[in-house]
């Protein structure tokens, strides 16, 4: 699988404004731009197989259960940046090529036999019931645009370059000079990029935790159907639970948890950066008294450390008689969802 993708976002930059009134007397709160564009190419490799069987214990009992493989090998991987490894003690160049493998075990038993009904001699006398179920994980493979993020933020000069200004270093904008003429779109905050702490080049990088799985979910149901009143009515009971687990998460491996002060009309709501880096204007707020280092703005890791779990059961009922002219059936599903 292959995906080639220009990136080509806010290439000539965006101003930001608290209101109509500042973009009509020209105050920004912000200007953002990225600094020219690049070309990602990723392509990934994805295998599968997968062997079942079936075995008819008896004539009521059948069970089948099976074993599926699923393999991925990325071939692109993001530049090594030596800074990340020595600062974070994490590497961004490891992407998540893994084999993974995937049980299944599922049974159908059918038992008794279902009561005549008056009048309707042999028209019904199937089983009473039938009763089905399994287990079985169901493995997900990684998008080939996984590793996207990663491809382009290493932090590098050779990866996407970002532009932040805010509060005084935020530049004042001329419309008219930049629909003449895009070069004279800015390419520096006003104080010249690294004046104040309201302005900031410093590069994104995303990367992968070292355990990163791509996501999987144990998934069983338990499904008994048959005839109910009198064989007058067919009713269907079924239960189904997952367990959804390596669920997708971030951590920023520069954030630094070191709180300045709180908020008192906010329940004491902590803010991780001095007061200074606050344009009181606007509210807008430099981040970088919540960084680690100042070499890099965000550095993003890719977690699979997250699960979830559904539930659900459903009841259905429907009349077993034959009519040309009327259909009905009753049911009711009830669903539970907790996602972390």
């Amino acid at each position: 699988d292959g995906s080639v993708l220009e990136q080509a976002n806010n290439t000539l930059g965006t101003f930001s404004f608290n209101s109509l009134a500042d973009l009509a007397s020209e105050r920004p709160a912000s200007f953002t731009r990225q600094i020219g564009f690049m070309e990602r190419d990723a392509s990934q490799l994805v295998g599968g197989l997968s062997l079942g069987d079936s075995w008819r214990k008896t004539d009521n009992l059948q069970i089948q259960y099976g074993l599926r493989a699923d393999a991925n090998r990325f071939l692109n991987t993001p530049q090594l940046n030596t800074q990340i490894e020595s600062l974070f003690s994490a590497r961004n160049d490891e992407v998540p090529n893994r084999f993974y493998l995937s049980p299944r075990l599922g049974f159908s038993w059918t038992y008794g036999q279902g009561p005549q009904i008056s009048g309707f001699e042999g028209a019904s006398r199937g089983p009473r019931a039938v009763v089905r179920g399994g287990a079985g994980v169901f493995q997900n493979t990684p998008s080939t645009n996984l590793v996207g993020n990663a491809l382009d933020n290493t932090g590098l000069a050779s990866g996407v370059q970002q532009l932040t200004c805010i509060g005084d270093a935020t530049p004042i904008p001329d419309w008219a000079a930049y629909a003449s003429n895009t070069s004279l779109i800015p390419t520096r905050c006003a104080d010249g990029t690294t004046g104040t702490v309201f302005s900031s080049a410093a590069p994104n990088v995303a990367l992968f935790s070292k355990d990163y799985k791509a996501s999987k979910s144990v998934r069983s149901n338990l499904q008994w159907t048959g005839p109910i009143a009198g064989n007058r009515l067919s009713a269907q009971i079924e239960g189904t639970y997952s367990l959804n687990l390596n669920q997708p998460g971030i951590s920023d491996l520069n954030f630094n948890p070191q709180q300045r002060f709180t908020l008192p009309s906010e329940g004491g709501r902590p803010v991780f950066v001095n007061v200074t880096s606050i344009v009181p204007e606007t509210g807008a707020t430099a981040a970088q008294d919540a960084r680690t280092s100042s070499l890099f703005s965000r550095v993003t890791e890719l977690t699979s450390d997250l699960k979830s779990q559904s539930r659900q059961v459903s009841v259905r009922f429907s009349p077993t008689s034959f009519s040309t002219s009327l259909s009905w059936g009753l049911s009711y599903v009830y669903t539970n969802v907790r996602e972390q």
